[in-house]
């Protein structure tokens, strides 16, 4: 097992796209004005198929901090033979307290040194939105880096992404792949993605979805998704998503229809059922699928926290006996300081021996926690606003702001400090994020101008 005398620290778990904790930010966390707890390392668990037991997989170790607990530099460890073998090195710069390069090296066993694979390099603009991203690779072990690839990003004046183009690397100059359009409604919603190539000299349509909105509430009511149809010369209908939410402006329901070419009509093919607790927060979800001209309950979860342990359960629904069965599991734990101790999941039910166990992608991620430190800046604690968390797209924030005729701008962040969402109110409506992103942690940002009235970390479902 880990060995005692290592400085483990905090450790993250991909749990199948349900779940997702990016750890790498999460190792520099302000607890109190002028202090941070750093990250040392993380240590991952493999389950043992069929049991509740697991075995050392893989760890990371942060060999260096800057002087805000930012990671500078990882070495990730892997677990073969009884012993810890290096695998990968990575080391981190910032910019304004973002990642501006990323650089990963490979072990190489019979040279017992680092060698460079990959690089990213990030710019950013004056209101620290992404401009660029560069990759540059190795074109084997031991060459010099080359590009690759490259994004690029154009926004408007209300910093909305207007633009994000795809580019690829020939040797000797950057040639155009792919690029995605935005377009916004006057509330700074987003109505529509184009995604097209770039072929004969020309940029030519591929896919477009489309996003409509409650007039009231703002919550999004339809997602359109078509796909271009050059023998037509016409978009043509693919799939449809219908929100409806309940009397508090609350998810309610999530129906997805398929398009039907030769009948011409949309033909329902599975719908989520969310329900909502009293004060909003999310609680539980049922799948169903439509099968001989009805719905059919495939799945339902069902989430519990209890201030320290967070469980998510999925239930599978027995046709044979008309009731639902335990299928899967995964649950975090946090310590009586807030922090996250334990991430395990996901693990399968045994009808059988009617328990819990491990399935062949069990994983354990043991989160662990170095000393404070003293930060450069202060960074007070900022909320002025009740958010569901964990959130599910589309709940109402509601928030107690100055200036109630006054303009706001909600911003939600991943954490690559890359801005993924943002959407203006006043401070007399209820705000929301009405749209939906892969299920984890991301940070949650409300401003007036320059001013911050609001800032926390947020679990999505």
């Amino acid at each position: 097992m880990i060995n005692s005398q290592l400085p483990y620290t905090m450790i993250t778990r991909n749990t199948q796209s349900y779940l997702l904790l990016p750890w790498l930010l999460l190792t520099c966390l302000t607890v109190e004005a002028q202090t941070i707890i750093k990250q040392d390392s993380l240590l991952i668990e493999q389950g043992v198929a069929g049991t509740n037991d697991f075995d050392d997989l893989s760890r990371k170790l942060i060999l260096a901090h800057d002087d805000d607990g930012r990671p500078l530099e990882i070495l990730t460890e892997s677990f073969t033979d009884g012993e810890w073998r290096p695998r990968r090195k990575v080391t981190l710069s910032y910019e304004q307290g973002r990642i501006s390069n990323t650089l990963i090296q490979v072990w190489n066993p019979l040279t017992e040194t680092f060698q460079d694979s990959r690089e990213r390099i990030l710019t950013y603009g004056p209101n620290n939105q992404l401009l660029s991203r560069v990759d540059r690779q190795a074109p084997s072990p031991g060459e010099a880096l080359v590009n690759d690839q490259q994004w690029l990003h154009t926004y408007d004046d209300d910093e909305q992404l207007l633009l994000s183009v795809l580019q690829a690397w020939d040797g000797g100059s950057w040639e155009d792949l792919r690029r995605r359009t935005y377009a916004y409604n006057a509330n700074g919603q987003l109505i529509e993605q184009v995604a097209q190539v770039w072929a004969a000299n020309d940029w030519r349509n591929l896919q477009r979805r489309s996003m409509s909105y409650d007039p009231m509430h703002f919550g999004m009511t339809v997602a359109l998704g078509q796909q271009w149809s050059p023998e037509e010369q016409s978009w043509v209908n693919v799939q449809r998503m219908t929100y409806t939410y309940n009397a508090q402006n609350n998810w309610s329901s999530e129906v997805t229809q398929v398009w039907d070419q030769d009948n011409e009509a949309w033909v329902s093919d599975h719908r989520q059922l969310f329900t909502m607790g009293p004060q909003g927060q999310f609680e539980g979800r049922v799948r169903q699928v439509w099968e001989d001209d009805q719905w059919r309950s495939q799945f339902r979860g069902a989430q519990t926290f209890n201030g320290q342990l967070l469980n998510i359960q999925f239930e599978g629904w027995q046709e044979d006996t008309q009731s639902w069965e335990n299928h899967s599991r995964h649950f975090l734990h946090y310590g009586a300081d807030g922090r996250l101790a334990l991430s395990q999941g996901w693990e399968r039910w045994n009808s059988s021996s009617e328990q819990w166990e491990n399935d062949l992608d069990t994983r354990r991620y043991r989160f662990f926690w170095s000393a404070l430190i003293t930060a450069t800046e202060e960074t007070p604690i900022i909320n002025n606003c009740r958010v569901p968390n964990p959130y599910l797209s589309g709940q109402v924030i509601s928030c107690n702001l100055p200036n109630a005729d006054a303009s706001y701008t909600l911003e939600l962040f991943d954490l690559l400090g890359r801005r993924i969402y943002r959407a203006t109110f006043t401070a007399g409506e209820d705000a929301r994020i009405d749209r939906s992103f892969p299920q984890g942690t991301y940070v949650l940002r409300i401003r007036q101008n320059d001013k911050i009235y609001h800032l926390q970390q947020l679990l999505t479902f």
